[in-house]
This record gives structure tokens, C-alpha cells and sequence, in this order.
């Protein structure tokens, strides 16, 4: 940080704290954008255990006879979901335990940026779930249904949903109330943009 700033600091300028509010900027920025790369990844695997929970491991009833036991064992899908949970455990181990530091005059949170890179990846995964699920096609003879598209993303969801709950734990995050958040933003979001479509609207 001092390179750029080395005649400012010379003269005394009074400007000193503002191009170095703006150089500590930049750089987290390119920080910010450099650990993306963890949340991206950790979306990865997040798709592929929530395929796993929702086609292949039961969930676990209440009640269930010991016969039926073996049929929720499912031992080499489990080994997967074992494997991509540490696999993602390992992704975010590094950032979980670094304390808040100073870039430049700018005090970042490790965490705080991970938190944020996951709801990113959390909306756009929503918004494109969202997006598919409501593309229609105008061929004849096409029998989807507006009920067949909800039930189909009802079930992207619901894995979607298992998946952050079930890994949470494992990133020390608020899985459950980030994914509510994201949605609420998304949902909120498209109903502001099409009321003001109609608002602007003009009518003859």
C-alpha cells in the first residue's frame, strides 16, 4: 500500500486517507474476487449432495420396523456424501479460523466474505431454478401444466434446500435463514420490477 502512496505521504497531503481508502478498495475487491472461487466450488458439490438426498438416501422416519432398515442404509451413497462433505469442509476450513484483518485502512472479515460469496451463489442458483421453472413451451401437443412446473420445482427445492440445511453445521453458518433471505430478496425483487412495468405503463 505504501508504493502508491509514497509521495503523497511525502508532501503531507491531506489526501492521504482517501486514495488509501481508495487503493484498500481495490484490493479487496481483487481479494473478494481471487476466494469467489470457494463459494463456486462449494456450490458444486452442494448440487451434487442434493442429488444424493433427494433421489438416492431416504429420509429417516419417526418410526420404522428394523426390517426396513437396511432399505435407508444406502452405505456407498453415504460414502459419497460423506466424501463431497469433507470435500467442502476442506474448502472452507482456511477461512473459517483466519480473524479479521486490515487491507490497507480496511478491515475485512474472512468469514464475512465467505457469508457473502454463498448467498451470491445461493441467489443466482435460486433466480436460474426460478427462471427454468417458469419457461412455458408453445409447441402443440405439449401436456406440461403450470402444476407439473411447480411440482418439478418443488423437488429442485426441496434437494436444494436439504443440502444447505445438511451442511451448515459443517460451515458454522446460518444455512436455513440464508436461504430464506435469498429467496425473500429474489421474490421481492421480481414483484418490484414487474409492478413497476405496470406502473410505467401507458394505457390509450
Amino acid at each position: 500500500m505504501n508504493v502508491p502512496l509514497k509521495r503523497i505521504i511525502e508532501y503531507n497531503s491531506e489526501d492521504m486517507r482517501s486514495v488509501a481508502k481508495y487503493y484498500s478498495g481495490e484490493l479487496v475487491k481483487f481479494v473478494k474476487r481471487t476466494l469467489s472461487i470457494i463459494p463456486t466450488n462449494i456450490f458444486e458439490k452442494l448440487r451434487e449432495i442434493s442429488t444424493i438426498l433427494t433421489k438416492n438416501v431416504k429420509e429417516m422416519e419417526t418410526k420404522m420396523l428394523k426390517e426396513t432398515l437396511k432399505d435407508f442404509a444406502c452405505f456407498e451413497e453415504r460414502f459419497v456424501l460423506a466424501k463431497r462433505t469433507h470435500e467442502v469442509s476442506m474448502l472452507t476450513e482456511g477461512m473459517l479460523v483466519l480473524d479479521k484483518t486490515l487491507m490497507g485502512v480496511i478491515e475485512i472479515d474472512p468469514k464475512e466474505i465467505l457469508v457473502d460469496g454463498i448467498r451470491k451463489e445461493l441467489g443466482k442458483t435460486l433466480a436460474a431454478m426460478l427462471h427454468e421453472g417458469f419457461i412455458f413451451s408453445k409447441k402443440l401437443g405439449d401436456v406440461e401444466t403450470l402444476e407439473s412446473k411447480f411440482q418439478m420445482l418443488r423437488e429442485k427445492f426441496t434437494g436444494l434446500k436439504r443440502s444447505i440445511e445438511y451442511i451448515q453445521d459443517f460451515l458454522n453458518l446460518q444455512g436455513e435463514q440464508i436461504w430464506r433471505e435469498e429467496l425473500t430478496r429474489i421474490i421481492n425483487y421480481a414483484v418490484e420490477k414487474e409492478a413497476t412495468a405496470l406502473v410505467n405503463r401507458k394505457y390509450s
